[in-house]
């Protein structure tokens, strides 16, 4: 940071029912942890964080479907007009995980532990406990890798299914 940096607040999605788990949380890449919203509020969960590249995970779900997919992607935040701020996605810098069970979620180690904690916090309101987590260089590693690769994890695949 130059000390010139403006705080700057961006709004995400933030659907909780019984038909439809769309949540877009952020992680930053300099302190290899979740931001804690500002306000969540309806539809809407909102940051006020500086300008910088972070992790948008984007967990979704919707009645009808028999597994949940949980989407990393590398997204650039920018100051777009006084304090508000835009999204930015970085090509290329995605990767997918997509599971049935928790258990064999829980279970993989090829999973990042972000988003196994992801998938714990799944509440509304959201186990404030996701955000106080900094994660071990080695996990923060491993998500960052998985994002580089574009790969999709599919755990809906497993033996006995």
């Amino acid at each position: 940071m130059t000390g010139t940096e403006t705080v700057v607040y961006w709004r995400g999605d933030y659907f909780i029912t019984r038909a439809l788990y769309d949540v877009e949380l952020l992680y930053s890449l300099t302190k290899r942890k979740f931001i804690t919203p500002s306000r969540i509020s309806g539809s809407e969960v909102e940051y006020s964080l500086f300008p910088s590249k972070y992790v948008l995970f984007w967990p979704h779900w919707e009645r009808g479907r028999d597994y949940v997919i949980v989407e990393m992607r590398l997204v650039k935040i920018e100051r777009e007009e006084g304090i508000r701020a835009r999204k930015e996605e970085i090509p290329g810098k995605v990767a997918w995980v997509k599971f049935s069970d928790r258990r064999v979620l829980f279970a993989s180690p090829e999973v990042p532990q972000q988003v196994k904690d992801v998938v714990r916090m799944a509440t509304r309101p959201p186990n404030t406990r996701l955000f106080h987590i900094v994660y071990s260089e080695e996990e923060h590693k491993k998500l960052l890798d998985l994002i580089d690769s574009r790969r999709e994890i599919d755990l809906t695949r497993t033996e006995g299914w």
